[in-house]
């Protein structure tokens, strides 16, 4: 302790009493605040009790102690008693001088430090930093000794008076901070209720549109169950119909075309060239009509007939139809470039329908080249197979390219490209039913590219061969 300032005998309860009343006055005059104040003087107190009652008395030294940084009021509390069983951190029994004293005072004071020694007696050191405005030197403390001399000792019953007013007053700020927590809880709670039943109102407004969308989507589903049923009843009495009248027509235009000819061959001579003429037109009207019919049935049986999946070489089967096409007219140096190892999964007769269609119209559309070029390859756009088929043909204006696919459509007359319009129509029922796609692009007398996906997946990696 660097300056003692005074130093107090315990001999009496009167005694005890004069402790507590000198921590609170000279931490008046060290300017701790009256909190803190209350805060020694009971510390004190309670320790110099502890000595009184377990050691008969003692000895309170007051004074304080500099730090590198700061100053420490200290008090010691020193007796020679039986001293402390056990640890000072542990809680006491109370029989040899522990009590619940020392663990109250310790929670009030900022150091605290019990040494005793059985049969020896016990030292409690008290400790307090003094506000941070205060500096505390000899003089100082001179002057405070002198203070205290000045300040008469009060009786017990002004001390008890004080105690009590202090502890009204703690009494006071108690009930003042209990009545301060309550206000913020009721307020707290009015404020969770708001929100709770803001919540609550919001659930039940999301419930009740879920339920409403839930309602909404049941009846998008019942009408799309009708639609379809409707459409595809529609639809199955239109290909029914357009087979029946297909196949019904087939014979009366077989007897046409046979009368025509028994007509050219047996009577020609006695027909004059009008005749003659007449009967040409008729017969060459039949074959078209043949045709187109047998395009129609082809069409229908597109959507009629059960599919057979399995690995289908694509590259094989356009070596094989190209093959056809350049036997069928040998005399044209047309070019072929197909692609190798094009493999995917998919009807192998569909597909090879959609391959004679678009293979053999590029072949038909590239006959006034005098260079024609043919490609059939494969690309691949965000892991999607897209096939191909590329000519430098007489081409197409893209405002029309939305009737290509329609049956019966034609962009070309039928004097410059013959057809009968149901080739493409075909090639696109037979790329939806394997689940993908197909479209063009054309640019006329330069050409036109058509291209096909079948469903995500459908390609199959080329296998090496050992």
């Amino acid at each position: 302790m660097n300056f003692t300032i005074i130093t107090q005998a315990v001999h009496t309860e009167s005694d005890v009493m004069g402790t507590r009343q000198r921590a609170r006055q000279l931490a008046a005059l060290l300017g701790f605040d009256s909190q803190d104040q209350t805060r020694i003087s009971t510390a004190v107190s309670e320790i110099v009790r502890n000595a009184f009652e377990y050691a008969g008395g003692g000895r309170v030294e007051y004074g304080i102690e500099s730090r590198t940084d700061s100053q420490l009021f200290v008090i010691r509390v020193s007796d020679k008693g039986p001293g402390i069983q056990g640890s000072a951190d542990k809680k006491s029994d109370g029989k040899a001088g522990g009590g619940s004293g020392l663990h109250g005072s310790r929670r009030l004071m900022d150091e605290f430090r019990v040494d005793s020694v059985i049969g020896q007696g016990t030292t409690v050191v008290l400790g307090k930093l003094l506000p941070a405005l205060i500096k505390v030197d000899a003089v100082q403390v001179a002057r405070i000794a002198d203070e205290l001399v000045r300040l008469h000792p009060q009786n017990t019953f002004e001390e008890v008076r004080q105690q009590n007013s202090e502890l009204l007053s703690a009494l006071d700020q108690i009930q003042e901070a209990q009545d301060l927590l309550e206000m913020r809880v009721k307020l707290r709670t009015a404020e969770l209720d708001a929100a709770n039943s803001s919540l609550q109102a919001q659930i039940a407004e999301r419930e009740r549109a879920e339920a409403e969308i839930r309602r909404l989507n049941a009846e998008l589903e019942i009408r799309i169950e009708q639609r379809t049923a409707q459409l595809q009843a529609v639809n199955n009495e239109l290909e029914a119909f357009s087979y029946s009248v297909s196949h019904d027509l087939r014979a009366p235009l077989r007897n046409i075309s046979s009368f025509s000819q028994v007509l050219l061959e047996d009577y020609n001579a006695a027909l004059d060239a009008t005749g003659q003429e007449l009967l040409h037109d008729i017969r060459g009207a039949t074959l078209r009509m043949g045709q187109l019919i047998e395009n129609l049935l082809a069409l229908s049986r597109v959507t009629r007939t059960p599919m057979q999946r399995a690995i289908v070489d694509l590259s094989a089967l356009g070596r094989e139809i190209a093959g056809t096409l350049k036997k069928a007219q040998p005399e044209r140096a047309v070019e072929m470039i197909i692609a190798e190892d094009m493999l995917t999964d998919g009807d192998a007769s569909l597909l090879q329908a959609v391959l004679e269609n678009l293979l053999s119209n590029a072949w038909k559309f590239t006959q006034k080249q005098s260079t024609p070029r043919i490609e059939f390859g494969v690309l691949y756009q965000d892991h999607e197979a897209v096939y191909f088929i590329k000519d430098n043909g007489a081409g197409f204006n893209m405002k029309y390219v939305n009737r290509l696919f329609a049956p019966f459509q034609r962009l070309h007359r039928a004097t410059d490209f013959p057809g009968t319009g149901v080739g493409l129509a075909t090639v696109q029922r037979i790329i939806i039913r394997h689940g993908g796609r197909a479209w063009a692009e054309g640019v006329i007398d330069e050409g036109a590219t058509f291209y096909f996906t079948l469903a995500k997946g459908g390609a199959v990696p080329a296998i090496a061969e050992d």
